[in-house]
This record gives C-alpha cells, structure tokens and sequence, in this order.
C-alpha cells in the first residue's frame, strides 16, 4: 500500500512542477497555487509514511507487542495531551506476529477513538492473561457514546476491530456510558495467541 501512493502522490508532485516550468512568467496567482498542492502532497506523503510505520511498526517485529504498545501509548499521550497508563503482564509466552499486529492495530484505533471522540484528558491500556485468555483492554473517562448506534453509523474503527478479533476466535466487548467513559476488551484465548 505504502509505496504505490507513495509513488503516484510522487508523480503528482512532479506533474506539478512540470506545469510550472512550463507557465509564463505572469501567471503568479497559479504559480502560487501549484505551490500549494506541492505542499500539500508533500504532507501527504508524509502523513502516508507515518501510518505506514503505526500500522507495522519496526519495534513491533524486532521487539514485541509489549515494547511496541508501551512506545506508541507514550508516543501518543504526549502527542494528544492524554494522560495514559500502560500495564502489561502476559509472561513469557511468545505471542504471533499476527496477533502481534491484530492486537496492536487494534489498540491504535481505539486510542484515536479516545482522542478525537471521548473528551477525556487520561486513559489505560492494559496487555493481560487472564482465565485463559489475552487480554487487551483500552478504557477512558470521557463523555462514551451509544456503542449500537456507532456499529449502525458510516464509521468501520469497531467493525474493523471486531473482525480483526474474530480472526483469531476472540471477542471485542465495547461498553460505554456518558458518566463513566468507554472500556473497549479484546479477548483472545491463548491457545490461539501462540
């Protein structure tokens, strides 16, 4: 995905200098035009890098769920000014890489979640066994929302995590109140976690 937008927002940026060159010399108004889409697909190019990086993070591969969790979680409290704890206590087992990801993609969205829905100024994430399960749990003390009305809505963040959870036999569990927050609970039974 990365490097086929990479290259065709590329293209755009080089078709707009192209276009340019090729202006006389009086056309300021659409030089300075062109010079803001070169801009702008040059965020974007950026903010496609970025994502690239959150969605397989390096850390993630080389390091494990747990060390990718605990940099992305500081990484994006600081970032959203969100207080947010981190707890982990899954062992020694080793877990899947896919897991890995499925787990990590899915703490992702709902930390966005949180950020641009909730309100709320502190958050968990919590990485546990438990009663033979992995669990992940993503909570918050913001204003919550109507978790029925969400999966019915144009939005794919639940959805998307449910599916990913399913893949691996799991459950996603998303409870949420206007005077308690949001508590969002993966659960994968550690038989298909290894």
């Amino acid at each position: 995905m990365h490097d086929d937008v990479s290259q065709n927002i590329a293209a755009i940026g080089l078709s707009i200098s192209s276009l340019k060159r090729k202006l006389p010399a009086t056309s300021e108004e659409i030089i300075a035009q062109l010079d803001q889409l070169g801009a702008r697909t040059h965020d974007l190019t950026t903010q496609i890098r970025k994502l690239s990086h959150q969605l397989h993070p390096e850390v993630l591969e080389q390091l494990g769920l747990v060390a990718a969790l605990e940099s992305h979680v500081t990484e994006f409290g600081h970032k959203e000014s969100i207080e947010i704890k981190f707890v982990a206590d899954i062992g020694s087992d080793l877990l899947s890489f896919d897991l890995s990801v499925c787990l990590y993609r899915v703490a992702l969205e709902a930390l966005q979640n949180v950020s641009r829905h909730s309100g709320a100024c502190a958050a968990s994430v919590s990485l546990k066994q438990k009663n033979g399960y992995l669990m992940l749990e993503v909570s918050d003390s913001g204003r919550g929302f109507d978790v029925e009305k969400a999966r019915r809505g144009s939005g794919i963040g639940l959805l998307s995590a449910e599916e990913r959870i399913k893949l691996f036999q799991g459950t996603l569990d998303v409870r949420s109140d206007p005077h308690t927050g949001t508590v969002l609970v993966a659960r994968v039974p550690l038989v298909k976690a290894l």
